[in-house]
């Protein structure tokens, strides 16, 4: 019994979180909807972890989740530079290619400001990419801060 209790707390716990206010949204949060309490909070959030992806619902706006717009831009613009920095930077060096044709897609970038963003970017390698063990949040940083100095830039920065 006891190795049963310890279990199931294990299982849950990264989800007893979200007891005070509920699970948000996802499949688990919609099927326990207008349910109140540690139980239907801890069951709510245990499906959303099984059954779905809360990231999904928030990013095509479904399953009573809310898509933020700015957030989920800035949050993808976070996975697509942390999955992709090798990529990144060799296209960042020659100032052109698929990933940085998709990043400055992520930033809103007009179409008519790509290249001259990739020329803003090649040019600033040095500042980009300051070492060989920068993670993505370091890139993005200084990108932010090369684009923050460029009086037509600025605008694209958050």
């Amino acid at each position: 019994m006891k190795k049963t209790t310890i279990a199931l707390l294990l299982l849950t716990s990264p989800v007893i979180a979200f007891a005070d206010n509920g699970p948000g949204c996802g499949l688990g949060a919609e099927l326990w909807k207008g349910q109140t309490g540690l139980v239907a909070h801890t069951s709510a959030g245990t499906t959303n972890g099984t059954f779905s992806s809360p990231l999904s619902g928030l990013l095509s706006g479904t399953s009573g989740c809310d898509n933020p717009g700015m957030v989920s831009n800035e949050y993808q613009k976070k996975v697509f530079v942390s999955m992709n920095m090798d990529d990144l930077a060799q296209d960042i060096a020659k100032g052109s290619g698929d990933h940085l044709s998709s990043l400055a897609s992520l930033m809103g970038i007009d179409s008519n400001d790509q290249n001259a963003f990739y020329s803003l970017a090649q040019q600033s390698y040095d500042h980009i990419f300051v070492s060989s063990t920068d993670d993505y949040s370091n890139v993005i940083a200084a990108l932010d801060d090369v684009m923050r100095a460029d009086d037509h830039f600025v605008r694209y920065v958050q």
